[in-house]
């Protein structure tokens, strides 16, 4: 929690079927396969202070 560091960014992607890994922004339109899996990693918080 201390540090002043910024906290990490968002990411989001898709884990397919056949084991790919496609990563996408903020804004994004995907067809996914009913087995695939849509991961939305959310935003962190950062530090405050000195470390």
């Amino acid at each position: 929690m201390a540090g002043d560091e910024p906290g990490p960014t968002a990411k989001n992607w898709v884990e397919r079927t056949d084991g790919s890994h496609e990563d996408y922004g903020h804004i994004c339109e995907v067809a996914i396969d009913k087995d695939d899996v849509f991961v939305i990693q959310t935003p962190g918080c950062g530090g405050f202070g000195a470390a």
